[in-house]
Formats: structure tokens, C-alpha cells, sequence
């Protein structure tokens, strides 16, 4: 699972990650990518990414950042990173980041259908294993 909240008056976003592959932004003003992570368990000294529910008296590290107008953050569910093609291999996470980096990033709903159809492409007619979510988050300016 990952819990997404918005603080409106103060352009917050707050992501807590149970487990869920690290969610992706681009940032527009530095025209960078990049991933939403946290420390790894031996960096801390603690269990990190663990599944919600699978383990008691856990804590979950949240991941607080102040979007700016026209970034985007990309949530996903491991069907898409866990993708295969007809050779048998799968995306991974680095091309998923790449393939996001060719893409028109000008509109949550643009970015995310050309997302959506590179998947497609990439399977070349290979059902799904798993599901297959895709979300994208915009950060726009205040409405009129």
C-alpha cells in the first residue's frame, strides 16, 4: 500500500510507502526525474518496505515534498515495473523511469496515456501477470 494526502494550504504532499515500489516525480523547474526513497533498513536500523500488515509494530517512513506548479509524481503498482515481454524480460524500474523520461510531461492525463500505451508496447501482446495501476499526480495552479 501507499497513502498519498495533499495539504492544500501549504502545497504539501505526503507519501507513506507499505511495501509499494517507489513512487517517481518530475520536477519541472530543474527538468530532473527522480525517486521518491527512503533509507535502507541497514542505514537506519530498521525493517523498511515492509508490506502493510505483514509484520507488528512496524513504522512507516513518510516522505514529505512541496510540489511545484507543472510536477508530476508517478504512483504505480508492481505490474507495471514487473512487466514482461515476449522474450521474457521484464521492464524493471530503470526503464520504466527511462521510458517516463521520453514522454510529454505537460499534462497528468497526457503523460499518463502515453505511459499506459509504452507499457502496451513494451509487452508487444503479452497479457498482464498482475495488475496493472498507474497514477499521476499534477501539481496546477490555482483555478480562476
Amino acid at each position: 500500500m501507499i497513502a498519498v494526502g495533499w495539504h492544500g494550504r501549504r502545497g504539501l504532499l505526503v507519501l507513506t510507502n507499505a511495501g509499494h515500489p517507489p513512487p517517481f516525480w518530475y520536477r519541472a523547474a530543474p527538468n530532473e526525474w527522480s525517486w521518491f526513497e527512503t533509507a535502507r533498513p541497514g542505514e537506519r536500523g530498521r525493517k523498511a518496505g515492509t508490506p502493510l500488515g505483514l509484520l507488528a509494530d512496524i513504522d512507516y517512513d513518510r516522505i514529505i515534498v512541496k510540489p511545484k506548479i507543472g510536477d508530476l509524481v508517478v504512483l504505480y503498482s508492481d505490474g507495471v515495473s514487473e512487466a514482461t515481454n515476449p522474450a521474457g524480460e521484464e521492464l524493471g524500474r530503470d526503464a520504466l523511469m527511462n521510458i517516463a523520461r521520453g514522454l510529454d510531461h505537460g499534462t497528468a492525463v497526457a503523460f499518463g496515456s502515453q505511459l499506459s500505451a509504452a507499457l502496451r508496447s513494451f509487452r508487444a501482446g503479452v497479457e498482464p501477470m498482475d495488475d496493472e495501476t498507474l497514477i499521476v499526480l499534477q501539481r496546477v495552479g490555482p483555478v480562476s
